[in-house]
């Protein structure tokens, strides 16, 4: 069980190497974070609904296709994607103001929350093994930071100085990606027979993320009062739209047979500690991966060190987690 539950961690990051791109499109063409965002969770709204009715359907008496409403779960699963909402904008404000690599290492490690909570419940033994690959981790997602985010760039003002404020920005997201990943995880912490199926646990998570996008545009609303009408709005969504429906397939697909099942295995496994250092790192070294065989790109050998790093880190996290 502990093995499938790593196997299915790893194949959740390297779904979120797919998601990032996809984000970085929409931020390149000038579509923003947050518009990305509300129509990817409509889509998984919409998607899980079809589901829904085809699976009553066909399959009435199937436990999958149960909404359950469990109140736990529901609360859970709906600040993961809050969260995770305020998470992607924060980080992008801290990078938009200062040094892109830092800004994204403090915010990748919010992993660090979830792990803390798996050894601190009494789920996760802890072992000097599962420190050492904790540590493996942390500095594969530091080295890609500083080395492939950008470390050393950074936003100026009009009198060439960096920009104050970033600092703070980043460690909120830093905060809030640890909510958001303890938020999902702790529905693993539950009765097995109170469990919802991970379809249910997606339409929270969606759900989620949308009263994150409504509390946001009221809040602009509010300080800012209408803005004008965006130039080439139509065009913007009709792009974004075109991205999020691959996307949705995706992320939709890693959520549905992957991650949430990686969680529950790695829990009854008492290795809930490792499920998202896994997913993380798996995620970094799937992007090294991409950029060496489908963009041509040379690592360099910090980088090479960095992906080593992350190898060797999620076999000691599997190791110290067996004891």
């Amino acid at each position: 069980s502990m093995a499938i539950g790593i196997r299915f961690a790893i194949l959740t990051g390297l779904s979120w190497v797919v998601v990032g791109a996809f984000v970085g499109l929409a931020e390149k063409r000038g579509c923003g974070s947050s518009r990305f965002l509300l129509v990817s969770s409509s889509f998984s709204l919409t998607v899980a609904s079809l589901l829904y009715l085809t699976g009553h359907a066909l399959m009435p008496g199937s436990s999958f296709f149960q909404f359950t409403a469990e109140p736990r779960a529901a609360a859970c699963m709906f600040a993961c994607g809050f969260f995770n909402y305020w998470m992607i904008l924060a980080m992008g404000a801290a990078m938009a103001r200062g040094p892109n690599g830092p800004a994204w290492t403090i915010t990748q490690s919010g992993f660090v929350f979830p792990f803390a909570l798996g050894v601190l419940s009494g789920n996760t033994r802890f072992t000097w093994l599962l420190a050492a690959g904790l540590v493996l981790v942390l500095s594969n997602v530091v080295a890609n930071g500083l080395l492939r985010g950008g470390g050393s760039s950074a936003s100026v003002d009009d009198r060439g100085g960096r920009r104050a404020g970033w600092f703070p920005l980043a460690l909120l997201a830093f905060v809030f990606c640890g909510i958001n990943q303890c938020a999902s995880n702790l529905v693993s912490y539950l009765p097995e027979d109170v469990r919802p199926e991970a379809l249910e646990r997606i339409v929270w998570v969606a759900v989620g993320s949308l009263g994150g996008w409504s509390l946001d545009n009221i809040w602009r609303l509010l300080r800012e009062g209408p803005s004008p009408r965006e130039a080439g709005l139509r065009a913007k969504y009709l792009y974004v739209a075109k991205i999020c429906a691959v996307n949705t397939t995706i992320s939709f697909s890693a959520s549905l047979f992957f991650c949430y099942e990686a969680q529950d295995r790695l829990k009854d496994a008492s290795a809930a500690a490792i499920a998202y250092p896994v997913m993380v790192v798996s995620c970094f070294l799937g992007f090294a991966a991409y950029s060496v065989i489908f963009l041509r790109e040379r690592l360099s050998r910090l980088l090479w060190l960095a992906f080593a790093a992350g190898v060797l880190g999620i076999i000691l996290l599997s190791a110290g987690a067996k004891g």
